[in-house]
């Protein structure tokens, strides 16, 4: 009897040490990123890169002839709570010839404040269009459409507030955005700069109404965008801009790595002063086909307006891009810009490439 005792307490101790060692490796398992345990607690973290070499025929191009470390990323990722996501985006951005360094978003999402509505707040590339939210290095070119530089800056729309996205409950994808923001006035270059660059300052309001649906082998995505905002004088005399685009993308799967992609977005801004009103216009249109797992080529059409001057750009990509791995890429683009005071080829090689789970190209 003794021995059965003795035995039965061993067998319960040795059973009550495997039940708490199993609990304890669920624990470490949690699959919310950020949320690894009460004495980690540790975020993902991910690191990008994007360098490239130019070759032009502008004489007046700085940056020519030279290996251009454009931008090293590192992003800060995870949930605070179940729900609730936290993304911190920190970079060193070339300007001219200095190094820079910039807090690019710093955001916390509440995915699920009510059944299908959901927000963010922070600093944030604004959803509008379909390209602006996306960052440079995911993008499949190395540098940005002319209409979003001219009409939203060198960095596209990227401002401080929050927007509230509903999803609509129907049998298609439909999403309503609602914008609210800051754009702070030491952001926007003087239209006296030798760039003669404009952008928005001040309070801005942005909506975007974005719908989704198969068809057949084919997906269609079209969004519908407005936003009020200020000029940089209209502190001294009216300054008012209103911008208004439409987005259309297009995607086709043929096999798992032969892939189709159209889009194009296209902008009118209208912007008031005080003894008259201006209206300009500009788009692109952008087509890429993914012919296996490795390789694609891409063609793209930039037509953009000047807001400060009476001129206007227009210029023709071609662009080749080889993945080595999901998060590694190398490009060639050449581009013709023309319509100009004067023609200008360009030839750019770049690479992109990545670590963490941020960095995973788009396609």
């Amino acid at each position: 009897m003794k021995k059965f005792i003795i035995s039965f307490i061993l067998l319960t101790s040795l059973n009550i040490f495997t039940q708490e060692f199993k609990e304890e490796k669920m624990i470490q398992q949690t699959p919310l990123s950020g949320m690894r345990g009460v004495v980690a607690n540790l975020p993902d973290i991910s690191v990008t890169g994007n360098f490239y070499y130019k070759f032009s025929t502008d004489k007046e191009d700085t940056i020519k002839d030279k290996l251009v470390i454009e931008e090293i990323e590192t992003a800060f990722q995870g949930y605070l709570y179940p729900d609730i996501r936290a993304d911190i985006f920190l970079a060193m951005h070339k300007h001219e010839e200095h190094i820079e360094a910039e807090m690019c978003e710093a955001k916390i999402s509440f995915q699920k404040l009510i059944h299908g509505l959901s927000l963010e707040v922070g600093k944030i590339h604004v959803n509008f269009g379909k390209l602006n939210k996306i960052h440079q290095h995911h993008r499949n070119f190395y540098d940005q459409p002319l209409v979003l530089t001219n009409f939203f800056g060198q960095h596209g729309l990227l401002a401080e507030g929050l927007n509230f996205s509903y999803i609509l409950p129907l049998p298609l994808f439909l999403q309503i955005d609602l914008g609210f923001w800051n754009i702070p006035q030491h952001h926007h270059v003087e239209e006296h700069h030798e760039h003669h660059e404009f952008s928005l300052v001040d309070k801005t309001y942005t909506n975007k109404v974005w719908l989704s649906f198969p068809i057949k082998t084919l997906e269609l995505e079209i969004g519908l965008n407005s936003l009020l905002s200020n000029g940089p004088h209209h502190h001294e005399h009216k300054d008012e801009v209103k911008i208004f685009g439409l987005d259309l993308t297009l995607r086709s799967f043929f096999t798992r790595n032969r892939k189709f992609l159209f889009t194009t977005e296209v902008y009118k801004l209208i912007r008031d002063l005080e003894d008259n009103s201006t209206e300009k216009f500009g788009y692109f249109v952008f087509t890429n086909y993914k012919f296996n797992r490795y390789d694609s080529i891409g063609l793209r059409y930039d037509y953009a307006e000047d807001v400060i001057e009476d001129l206007r750009t227009t210029s023709l990509s071609a662009i080749y891009t080889r993945s080595l791995t999901e998060t590694t890429a190398i490009r060639t683009q050449y581009t013709y810009f023309f319509d100009n005071p004067k023609d200008i080829h360009q030839l750019v090689l770049q690479i992109v490439f990545g670590i963490g789970p941020h960095s995973h190209l788009v396609e």
